[in-house]
């Protein structure tokens, strides 16, 4: 493969949004650090070593992008820093993620998970995306945040299409539509900050606010924390919902896997990391570079923007034998960076696998003969560049405590 011809593959694109993993392949075989042709400043990082490297020389590799306009706060916030601020800005947010705040946060996930398997537990059959997994990781993140349930599913309509960082690879219509939703939904929360300012309360805004000011020792910057509040709801409706359909995606096609977990919960967490590793809900993320340098024996000009792919990180097999194979035992699977690597590690993590957790046990507790609607599945994914899921997921189930055969005890048939 040239790098100089017009057949040169570019990603991220469109043609590859169902199925990159070829294309990831041979670029780590071919050329792991790759210029992107058309675009002179942008290489793609694909081997697990490199980005390993790139995401822990933040003073080589930086997060902070010098050449785009900034929204108020914006440049502020955590996912826009590089240590050593960064570090500081983190722990204003990571308060409210702590083990013992996690821990407390069970007792509501569970209710959220019951009352959404509430909602379809009598009709036998569900589309898991929409009915469960987005729903699922928005209301937690709602609750938390102290925001009304009412206001859910308008931010769902609002935030649904969010592309991130790949919305840069979309065309001009798409791009305003998407910067007319993100300013929106940081004028609602924006007006939650200001609520939290005047009555605080027990939830994550209030605690940002808290934290911010204790940490600053001045007046709360009310910009900074509102596109704070949009990066913390944005990256749990999006994210955590991606993982929870691929998850059950992978393990319908699986039966061998779907056996092995529901005979021993114990298997979810390392279960849920495969399918993250499998399945990268956040397929890359971009660095820029902060002077002249080397990686992979490719020179790179300061200022060019290094796109470092999760995904095909996640399936080098020089780091995970057999990379596409769905193995729920995988002894290295903690070594997966679908979570990020290095100072931008996802925040958000630990309650992304407590929600998983409590999800799929109280599933397996209370379903039965969980698989794919026959007929009704082509296992086909979002059509972005940036994220990862599947497109919908019909399943079939059995209450849990029904007769076996679909048969309740007046000889009613229960499969839809």
């Amino acid at each position: 493969m040239s790098v100089h011809t017009s057949e040169a593959p570019v990603y991220p694109a469109m043609q590859h949004a169902e199925c990159p993993f070829p294309l990831f392949e041979q670029l780590r075989e071919e050329h792991p650090v790759y210029h992107v042709p058309g675009r002179d400043d942008e290489y793609l990082v694909t081997r697990h070593e490199d980005l390993v490297y790139v995401t822990s020389h933040p003073e080589l590799f930086s997060s902070t992008p010098h050449d785009v306009p900034w929204s108020p706060g914006w440049s502020e916030t955590m996912i826009a820093q590089d240590p050593p601020e960064h570090g500081a800005v983190r722990k204003i947010a990571q308060r409210s993620f702590t083990p013992a705040k996690i821990n407390a946060y069970e007792t509501v996930v569970r209710g959220i998970v019951d009352e959404l398997i509430d909602g379809f537990i009598d009709k036998g059959e569900v589309e898991f995306c929409t009915a469960f997994a987005n729903p699922l990781s928005l209301w937690v993140t709602s609750a938390l945040m102290g925001l009304p349930r009412e206001d859910a599913s308008w931010l769902e309509r609002l935030l649904g299409p969010f592309e991130a960082q790949g919305i840069r690879y979309h065309p001009p219509e798409r791009q305003a539509i998407q910067d007319a939703n993100g300013a929106v939904a940081v004028q609602y929360l924006r007006e939650q900050v200001l609520d939290r300012i005047a009555h605080p309360g027990d939830d994550m805004i209030s605690e940002l606010v808290r934290n911010h000011t204790a940490a600053t020792g001045g007046e709360p910057n009310v910009d900074y924390l509102a596109v704070e509040s949009n990066v913390m709801l944005a990256g749990g409706l999006t994210t955590s919902g991606h993982l929870f359909a691929s998850a059950m995606s992978l393990l319908v096609r699986h039966p061998e896997a779907l056996a092995a977990v529901r005979e021993d919960f114990a298997r979810i967490p390392r279960m849920l990391e495969e399918a993250l590793r499998l399945e990268t809900a956040a397929q890359w993320q971009p660095r820029y570079a902060t002077q002249d340098t080397t990686l992979g024996g490719v020179d790179i000009p300061k200022g060019a923007c290094l796109l470092i792919v999760y995904a095909a990180a996640n399936r080098d097999p020089a780091r995970f034998p057999c990379p596409d194979d769905f193995d729920i035992g995988r002894p290295n699977v903690a070594k997966h960076v679908g979570w990020g690597h290095g100072a931008h590690f996802c925040l958000g993590a630990p309650l992304a696998r407590l929600e998983g957790r409590v999800a799929f046990e109280q599933l397996f507790t209370r379903l039965q003969d969980i698989r794919a609607a026959p007929g009704r599945n082509d296992f086909t994914h979002y059509e972005t560049v940036y994220f990862r899921a599947p497109k919908s997921l019909h399943l079939w189930f059995q209450r849990a405590g029904r007769d076996p055969f679909g048969l309740t005890a007046q000889g009613e048939h229960l499969q839809p």
